[in-house]
């Protein structure tokens, strides 16, 4: 604990005079110092942030970013239900998402960094391993952690964090997070539930059926079409839920549920992201944990 007292001279100088204030018992000095102290900083950040994305995410739903929309659908020429985004996914949202995913990547790696004590290199490998594929993933794991200790490096490689086979796909996502573009870090998703057939406006015989084809040249859609997982058209910012042909039927009944999800982020595609950050914070709590238990073992520190 510091203090600093400031006299000023004649000349409008300014002479600090600083005291530094320990607490000692006996001639040592007590001091709190974990070798991972970095990591989980980097794990409360991350929870921090988890948070922060939590209220943005709250405050943009309730801001009704979305509406419905009844109207021709211009390539076929029948009605059609959409969901239009009338106001951006905040910005606060997507940097708290991306802040907390590279947090928890970032934490994984600064405990394989602070293993690597014992290396003289000026400097150090000891990433945490990744990998796309399995095949590749004992390579990986040397060239990307070389300097740490082989136990170390065994216990790391034991999590699996390749991202096929049986590879922990969740683990992995960590490592494809750093790749995505931020325009499609979250993105609108939807799920239709509770489609059903719309009532059917004319009993169709072969000579109705003859006289709709010739109506404008447009073939006659028999049943309404759904789209039971629709997605936010980045360039129109649309959403198309159904088509029908509104010759034969009524607007069909159904309920779209909106959620804000993952982009283009692998496996975790469409997944909200406060589900997959709350399933992995604990799981590199773990890892943290046992790296450093390991660490110990072995008398790293």
């Amino acid at each position: 604990m510091a203090s600093a007292a400031a006299d000023q001279d004649q000349k409008g100088s300014v002479r600090l005079k600083c005291s530094v204030l320990t607490r000692s018992l006996g001639d040592s000095v007590m001091m709190n110092f974990s070798p991972f102290a970095s990591s989980l900083e980097l794990l409360e950040n991350a929870k921090a942030r988890i948070d922060d994305l939590d209220r943005a995410l709250d405050e943009f739903s309730r801001s009704e970013p979305y509406s419905n929309h009844i109207e021709v659908h211009a390539p076929s020429g029948y009605q059609c239900a959409k969901i239009r985004q009338n106001k951006p996914i905040p910005q606060a949202a997507k940097f708290a998402a991306r802040d907390a995913f590279h947090d928890l990547r970032g934490a994984l790696d600064h405990a394989g960094y602070a293993c690597t004590c014992r290396s003289n290199k000026p400097d150090r490998k000891g990433g945490f391993p990744f990998s796309k594929t399995k095949a590749h993933f004992s390579a990986a794991a040397t060239n990307t952690g070389r300097d740490l200790p082989t136990e170390i490096r065994e216990l790391m490689k034991s999590y699996r964090g390749y991202g096929d086979e049986d590879g922990d796909k969740l683990l992995y996502a960590l490592n494809e997070v750093r790749n995505i573009n931020d325009h499609r870090f979250l993105a609108p998703f939807g799920v239709v539930s509770g489609s059903s057939q719309s009532s059917v406006k004319i009993q169709i015989t072969p000579e109705k059926m003859a006289a709709l084809q010739n109506d404008g040249g447009r073939k006659v859609l028999l049943n309404p079409q759904f789209n039971p997982l629709p997605i936010m058209d980045p360039q129109t910012n649309e959403m198309l839920l159904a088509i029908w042909d509104e010759r034969l039927h009524d607007t069909p009944q159904f309920e779209v549920n909106l959620h804000v999800g993952l982009g283009e982020i692998g496996v975790l595609w469409r997944h909200h992201p406060l589900v997959v950050l709350r399933t992995l914070v604990p799981k590199v709590a773990t890892i943290l944990s046992e790296v450093e238990t390991e660490a110990r073992r072995i008398g790293l520190f």
